[in-house]
C-alpha cells in the first residue's frame, strides 16, 4: 500500500473494516487520510472520546470531524495534495460532494487490492482474536446441544445459541445465524423458522461469534434421536470431503486445488455440492482468499480459511461440515476443535 503513495497523492480510507484494520478502532463513520508520513483519522463526536482512550498509535492524529469537505480542503491546500485514491468497495459514504475538492478523486482498484491482500495475511494478534471467537462459538454450541430435541423450533435453537455466544463474550453474531431442521436443511443459506424439530430430523447449525471485531465460522450437522443408514452414508461422504479438503490446504498451493480434490471425492454426488469449498475470515465473514473452482492465486502463510463441503438434495436433506484452518509455513493448522463425527442427539 505504501507503494501507492507518491508526491502529491493521498489515500482516503472510508470502509469501516479497512479503517479498523489500519487504526485498530471501529466506527460506523469516519475518514482515514494518509499522505506522506501522516495518518489523519477524522471521527465525529459519537466516537471521539472512545477513540482518544483506545488509539495508542502515535503515528495516528485524531481529529474531530466537523465538515469533511472543508477539512479535507485544508489538508489538500496545506500539503500540496493533487490526487486522492478511494477504495472501490466503498459502500458506506457518498463521496459525490467531495468531487468539488481541488483534486482528482479516483476509485482505485490498486488500493482495494492492496488492502485485500494485506488483510488476508493474519498476524499473531488477529489469529488469537479469531481463535477466541471460535472457542466462544464452540462453547455455545456444546451448551445448545442440550436443548435440541423433538418439538423445539429452529428459532428457539437459534435464539439460545446466540444468547449463549453473547453470554460467553461474543460482541455480536458473525453473521445471521442459520439453524435448519428436517427437509429444510437442503437450503444452503436458509433462515430459521418456527418449524418444530421431529424425531429422525437432521439439524444444521451454521453460525459464528465476534471477538475484538474478528469473526468465527463453524457448521455442524446432527441428527435427532436416530439416523437412517442412507443419511449416515451421506454424512460420512461429507466428512470425508472435509478431511480431503483440509489435507490440500498448504502454503503455496493453488487456491482452486482443495475445492477440486474435495469435489472429486463426491464422485457422482458432486453435482449436489453447490457452493465453493471455503473462504477467508477476519474482520469480515467473507474475505480473501476464496477456495473456489475458478479461484486464482495461491494460499500463503497467515491465511485463515474455512473448509466447508456440503451436499444438498432439494426438499429432502442437506449436510454441511465446516472448520476453520490457519495456513502456516510448513502445514495447515486446524483451528476448530469441536468434534465432527456423526452425532445423534438423544
Amino acid at each position: 500500500m505504501i507503494s501507492l503513495l507518491k508526491n502529491g497523492r493521498a489515500l482516503l480510507i472510508i470502509t469501516p473494516e479497512n479503517r479498523r484494520y489500519l487504526t485498530g478502532f471501529h466506527s460506523s463513520l469516519g475518514y482515514l487520510l494518509i499522505f506522506n508520513n501522516q495518518q489523519i483519522l477524522l471521527l465525529d463526536s459519537r466516537y471521539f472520546e472512545a477513540a482518544k482512550k483506545s488509539i495508542t498509535d502515535k503515528n495516528i492524529t485524531l481529529v474531530l470531524l466537523k465538515n469533511i469537505f472543508e477539512q479535507l480542503k485544508a489538508y489538500i491546500e496545506e500539503n500540496g495534495i493533487e490526487e486522492i485514491l478511494v477504495e472501490t468497495e466503498n459502500r458506506y459514504c457518498d463521496i459525490e460532494p467531495l468531487n468539488d475538492l481541488p483534486v482528482n478523486i479516483l476509485f482505485s482498484s490498486s488500493l482495494s487490492e492492496a488492502l485485500t491482500q494485506r488483510r488476508a495475511v493474519k498476524n499473531e494478534t488477529e489469529v488469537k482474536n479469531i481463535t477466541k471467537a471460535l472457542r466462544i462459538a464452540e462453547k455455545a454450541l456444546k451448551e445448545t446441544m442440550n436443548i435440541i430435541k423433538a418439538g423445539v423450533t429452529e428459532n428457539e435453537v437459534a435464539a439460545y445459541l446466540e444468547y449463549k455466544m453473547k453470554s460467553f463474550g461474543s460482541e455480536n453474531t458473525a453473521f445471521e445465524t442459520i439453524v435448519l431442521a428436517g427437509k429444510r436443511t437442503s437450503l444452503p443459506h436458509g433462515v430459521p423458522t418456527n418449524y418444530k424439530i421431529k424425531s429422525g430430523d437432521p439439524i444444521l447449525l451454521d453460525f459464528g461469534a465476534t471477538y475484538n471485531g474478528y469473526k468465527s465460522d463453524i457448521t455442524r450437522t446432527f441428527f435427532v434421536n436416530c439416523v437412517s443408514d442412507k443419511n449416515a452414508e451421506i454424512y460420512n461422504m461429507v466428512l470425508n470431503a472435509n478431511k480431503i479438503g483440509f489435507k490440500e490446504l498448504k502454503n503455496d498451493v493453488d487456491l482452486y486445488l482443495p475445492d477440486l480434490k474435495a469435489r472429486e471425492s463426491f464422485l457422482d454426488y458432486a453435482r449436489y455440492f453447490t457452493h465453493s469449498l471455503g473462504h477467508g475470515v477476519g474482520l469480515e465473514i467473507h474475505e480473501s482468499p476464496n477456495l473456489s473452482p475458478k479461484a486464482k492465486g495461491k494460499l500463503t502463510n497467515g491465511n485463515i480459511v474455512t473448509v466447508e463441503p456440503g451436499l444438498y438434495f432439494e426438499g429432502k436433506l442437506g449436510i454441511r461440515i465446516e472448520d476453520m484452518v490457519l495456513i502456516t509455513q510448513n502445514k495447515a493448522k486446524l483451528l476448530t476443535k469441536f468434534p465432527k463425527k456423526l452425532t445423534v442427539i438423544k
